[in-house]
């Protein structure tokens, strides 16, 4: 639906990408939402079935809780 772009979750940076496809005969959103932390790949993949509800994914990330170590 867009290339990635740059996404702020509590200050932390993330790249998220929305994509749409067919799955038998029915559409389907996907919004895939990466970050690197240290070594590791954190990847949330979220799906949704209508163009709307893939909006309200911003607010569902927002309330993620990332905590650092310390």
């Amino acid at each position: 639906m867009g290339p990635a772009s740059k996404y702020e979750v509590k200050e932390h940076a993330f790249l998220r990408v929305d994509m749409e496809r067919n799955v038998g005969g029915t559409r389907l959103y996907q919004a895939y939402v990466q970050t690197l932390s240290d070594d590791y790949l954190l990847t949330v993949e979220i799906y949704a079935t209508s163009a709307d509800e893939l909006e309200k994914i911003g607010d569902t990330l927002q309330a993620m809780v990332i905590k650092d170590d310390e």
